[in-house]
């Protein structure tokens, strides 16, 4: 009886002390984590890849820095409906992305060869918006993820205009990779050329959206629309964020 009555106290007592050993161990861990860096313009700067680090047969055809101000463009349906709407006399203003209080930094590329066949190359535009504080860029990645939610999924057509086309977004998702967290999207502009043939020819065009510390990574490639380009387009993408994500990481860390 004596040692019935003390078995639910000893397993309470050694429970308990489980329980302190394993917060400690996540305090520890917790503790250890060393802080993440404030990272600079400069050192964004110096981190944006080499043409022949980026696939598709790229080169380097411009780097650009907008100290203290930013603007992403983080739906073109919204801004070309915005242009039509102003173009057929229906608005006096046109809006062209979300400004942001940070700093851009970032770099385009072309394709290298004109001689490369379209499905084979890509465009390219990559970087970082920087802030001056963690919380700044993770109030703007909350202000930039609001924004995409209201993107309607294809801009009207221009009326009267000769040439059908369309501009849709074709895919949003949430998207998070080692600490990163963000979204990508996918818009394909179309249009119909009847000397190449009925299908539609156009482009598609992925970006990609991560934020930690005081960063804001981008990333926009965009391609041919072609038989075979999407499975192709996809894993460029997933090479050029490893890419971007490790250099920015060896500055924040």
């Amino acid at each position: 009886m004596l040692a019935l009555s003390r078995r639910p106290l000893n397993l309470a007592v050694v429970g308990a002390a489980t329980a302190a050993m394993l917060l400690g161990s996540v305090a520890s861990a917790q503790a250890a984590a060393p802080a993440l860096k404030t990272v600079t313009m400069d050192q964004v700067f110096g981190a944006l890849p080499l043409a022949k680090q980026l696939p598709g047969a790229v080169r380097m055809v411009d780097k650009f820095e907008t100290p203290g101000s930013a603007a992403v463009d983080v739906c073109p349906e919204l801004d070309l409906s915005s242009l039509i709407s102003q173009l057929t006399g229906g608005s006096t203003s046109f809006t062209l992305g979300v400004r942001l209080k940070g700093s851009m930094v970032g770099a385009d590329y072309l394709p290298a060869r004109s001689q490369t066949p379209q499905a084979k190359t890509a465009a390219w535009s990559v970087g970082a918006v920087v802030f001056h504080t963690a919380a700044l860029a993770k109030a703007a990645a909350a202000t930039v993820a609001a924004a995409e939610k209201t993107c309607p999924k294809a801009s009207p057509p221009i009326p009267d205009f000769p040439v059908s086309f369309s501009l849709v977004r074709a895919d949003s998702a949430a998207y998070a990779v080692d600490g990163w967290t963000g979204y990508r999207t996918v818009d394909k502009f179309s249009t119909l050329d009847l000397l190449q043939g009925p299908d539609p020819v156009g482009s598609r065009s992925t970006q990609v959206f991560l934020t930690r510390g005081n960063l804001m990574m981008f990333i926009v490639e965009t391609g041919d629309i072609e038989p075979g380009t999407v499975a192709r387009q996809e894993g460029w993408r997933k090479t050029a964020t490893k890419l971007m994500l490790a250099k920015l990481d060896r500055l924040l860390t």
